[in-house]
């Protein structure tokens, strides 16, 4: 048995786009502007698409990854630096 996390940051999900919805709603601003700011603060300077994190998964669930264990995988843009 293997285990591991995948650790996403910012996807651009439904999810997402309520949460800066709603921050913008808290701030009295263009949810325009707090997604621009979002994707500032992340190194790639972008949200992550949907599926480039299910391939993450997607490899760790399939046979190349049958000896991977206890990782802890980020997929975030580098967000949470690792230096």
């Amino acid at each position: 048995m293997t285990v591991n996390m995948v650790l996403p940051g910012r996807i651009d999900t439904d999810r997402v786009a309520a949460l800066d919805r709603a921050q913008a709603d808290r701030e009295g601003t263009d949810v325009n502007d707090v997604r621009a700011r979002s994707q500032a603060a992340i190194p790639m300077g972008r949200y992550g698409r949907p599926e480039e994190f299910a391939s993450v998964v997607t490899f760790l669930c399939g046979v190349p990854a049958a000896y991977v264990t206890g990782e802890q995988i980020r997929c975030d843009g580098e967000l949470v630096g690792s230096y």
